[in-house]
Formats: structure tokens, sequence, C-alpha cells
């Protein structure tokens, strides 16, 4: 079409700004809650927000009480080879300061796929805190709770 409206190219942008204005959660550490200190993972986190992550949360489990961590991918479709060294080595850097800091771990993660390459983390750099997978949101914050009740003493 040349000159005048062109009803798809029109519809392209509208989705287009839609997309980037929209407030999309790639990786979010909350810490309103705390001692409950929640991480929501977006759709398919970039390999920078999470190493980001990373850095928020070595900078809140040193500065903090113990905390009990509901890590929520209820929308995560997709997790890299590159996310699960992340997150395995996270743990391994800071073996000592996970230990002290972190009570337990809830993982909210519908996905089969994206439960599976944070197991694999898990296998690969143990926690030393208890810590469990669930599918559903409420179980995941259930399980803390009695670590929440005791994470402030």
């Amino acid at each position: 079409m040349t000159g005048g409206y062109d009803k798809k190219r029109a519809g392209a942008w509208v989705c287009l700004l839609l997309c980037l204005l929209s407030p999309a959660v790639d990786v979010n550490l909350d810490t309103a809650d705390r001692p409950l200190i929640r991480v929501t993972l977006g759709e398919a986190p970039s390999a920078e927000a999470f190493a980001q992550l990373f850095v928020d949360l070595e900078l809140e489990l040193r500065q903090g009480a113990p905390i009990g961590l509901l890590v929520d991918a209820r929308t995560t479709k997709s997790m890299s080879l590159a996310h699960v060294k992340q997150f395995a080595g996270f743990g391994k850097r800071n073996h000592d300061l996970v230990a002290e800091k972190i009570r337990a771990l809830a993982m909210v993660i519908p996905s089969a796929m994206v439960r599976g390459a944070l197991k694999a983390a898990l296998q690969l750099n143990t926690p030393p805190h208890p810590f469990e997978v669930f599918q559903e949101f409420d179980a995941g914050l259930a399980m803390l709770q009695p670590y929440l009740d005791g994470a402030g003493s």
C-alpha cells in the first residue's frame, strides 16, 4: 500500500508499543515482606537480569537477618544452561552466607521443563538449607511459614 492507512502495519506498531510499555517482569527481588523474600521470574528471564538477581540477593543476605526465600516461576516458560550454571554457582560461591542467612527455599514452578532445569541446578550444588519444589504458590508459601516464624531470631 502506498500512502494511506495500512491496518496490518498499524496493528504491528500498536503491538510493539504495548510490548515496550508493558510492565513485564524479567526478574524481580521483593524484600517488602521480610523475612519472606520473593523472587519472581518472568516468562524467559535474560541472562543479564538473572545475573543481577544474584548480585542483589547477595547484598540483601549480607545486610539482614535470616530469611525464607520463595522463588515464583509460575510464568516462566524456559531456562537455559546458563541460568542453571548461574543458580548453582551462586550457591557454591556463597555457601557460608547461604547457610547462615537462608532458613528455607520454596520454588513454585508449574512448568516441567523449568522444574527440571532448577532441580539440575540443585543437584549440582545441594543447598545447606531445606528446599522443596512446588507446582502451587500456596503450597510453597505454606512450606516456608514455620521458617519465617523463627527467621528473625
